[in-house]
């Protein structure tokens, strides 16, 4: 077998800060220790208790990401190679034989290989859309629903139309890369709110809410990506009064909640919530990501302004996509394929926290996703998971942390991503990057087993 080392731009991967509490060095880099929330308003709720630790650090000095596919990695050529790094379904958790015959049919009519009306969807995927949003109890009154080229689109879409210049945009921290990659692109300040177990820490929101001009509050709420965690009961209401309180826009990407291993959350777009959430969702991890269709459930108060910015940002979402789509979505083989996709995805998170239980050691810590197809992993003290990467390349790969946060932050963590790994090879991966955290634990200055070449 022959491998190939280069740095390349970033993955699937964006990285997570490691917690500090350091005064004197937090704040040139902008990471502040987290401190008691202040009381947003004296008839404010008692906001939920905070618990469990924290995936990554508070950023609250605003600035504009650096575009994470920048950043330096490691990929490797080796056909077999253990993949965590692809946070997608692949293999037997695609349904390609089903879309495969849905796709040459639809293919037998020439017109959705054409342009659809600038901002019209295909009359066949709207029925299905607003049927799939039904389902999955989605609040769709008083709203506008557009069709976008993809969860990616869809937030561009939305950063040009709803942050004026002068205002920020709230993300959770770590976050899903893509985003962060946008937001770089559309040149809007941002600032960072910690994870812990349950999601996004609401009472750090409540302060920075109180103390910045945040026009946009961007959130995966179920199964987040990159650590696999969802926002609990209590704080999805906390944060959807604090949008409404604070007048911010709150975006819910709910890109996988139907990859539940148990109960399928419910969408954060309620009745209640109609005027403050703004839902996206695209079918890349239901169906494939070359079906480059997305919708946006917004209320109808948006409308002027994401119908202008979508002319000129995505005009014409792929018909084709559409059509494939508008068939998929209601078939049984949709519902049937989905269970069990999820059930697949459930025995592999459960092989990957065994091996993990089982060859790590105690230092190194992780979440537990309910869901969803990856988790995140933190490694011990000042270990640094490109360096891991390189020592395991020969076998193994990852998204380092870093690529999930902003600054230089999330080196010491990774994504783990089992979407295109079955149990057996997850056991193995995971033992050989066992055996390099504790070479590295007992060496910590040693220089890694290989190094990095520039990208050809």
């Amino acid at each position: 077998m022959t491998t190939t080392l280069s740095v390349k731009e970033a993955p699937n991967c964006h990285s997570r800060p490691r917690v500090e509490y350091n005064p004197e060095t937090m704040p040139r880099r902008g990471l502040q220790p987290i401190a008691p929330a202040r009381s947003v308003s004296d008839t404010a709720q008692t906001l939920p208790p905070v618990t469990g630790h924290l995936w990554a650090a508070l950023v609250d000095q605003p600035r504009v990401p650096a575009d994470p596919f920048g950043a330096p990695t490691i990929r490797m050529t080796a056909s077999d190679r253990i993949q965590f790094d692809v946070a997608e379904c692949t293999g037997e958790l695609r349904p390609r034989q089903f879309l495969e015959t849905l796709t040459a049919d639809v293919m037998r009519d020439s017109e959705v290989l054409g342009y659809e009306p600038v901002g019209v969807p295909l009359p066949a995927f709207r029925e299905a859309g607003y049927e799939y949003l039904a389902r999955r109890g989605v609040a769709t009154e008083q709203s506008i629903t557009l069709v976008t080229s993809g969860a990616a689109g869809s937030l561009a879409l939305l950063a040009r139309a709803l942050v004026p210049t002068g205002t920020l945009i709230a993300v959770e921290h770590p976050t899903w890369h893509v985003a962060l990659a946008v937001f770089a692109a559309t040149g809007v300040p941002v600032v960072a709110i910690p994870v812990d177990d349950e999601g996004i820490r609401v009472d750090v929101l409540a302060r920075v809410l109180e103390e910045h001009r945040v026009s946009l509050i961007y959130l995966q709420p179920a199964f987040q990506n990159p650590t696999g965690v969802s926002l609990s009961g209590e704080r999805r209401a906390a944060v959807v009064e604090l949008a409404r309180r604070h007048r911010a826009a709150l975006v819910e990407d709910d890109f996988a909640a139907e990859l539940a291993y148990d109960r399928v959350p419910s969408p954060l777009r309620t009745a209640e919530a109609f005027n403050e959430v703004i839902y996206v969702k695209s079918f890349s991890k239901l169906a494939a990501p070359a079906f480059r269709a997305a919708v946006i459930v917004a209320p109808n108060h948006h409308e002027r302004a994401l119908r202008q910015a979508q002319h000129g940002l995505d005009p014409f979402p792929s018909a084709l996509a559409q059509a494939v789509l508008a068939r998929y979505l209601p078939s049984r083989e949709f519902q049937e394929h989905t269970k069990r996709v999820a059930s697949m995805l459930a025995a592999r998170w459960e092989a990957l926290d065994s091996a993990l239980q089982t060859h790590m050691p105690d230092r190194v810590r992780w979440t537990s996703p309910q869901g969803g197809l990856c988790a995140w992993v933190e490694f011990p003290g000042e270990m640094a998971a490109l360096e891991l990467l390189v020592d395991v390349a020969a076998e193994v790969d990852f998204c380092p942390g870093s690529v999930f946060c902003l600054e230089n932050s999330g080196k010491h963590a990774a994504r783990i991503a089992f979407g295109a790994t079955a149990p057996p090879a997850i056991a193995r991966g995971v033992g050989r990057l066992a055996r390099a955290v504790r070479e590295r634990l007992r060496n910590p200055t040693r220089p890694p087993h290989a190094a990095p070449a520039p990208a050809p």
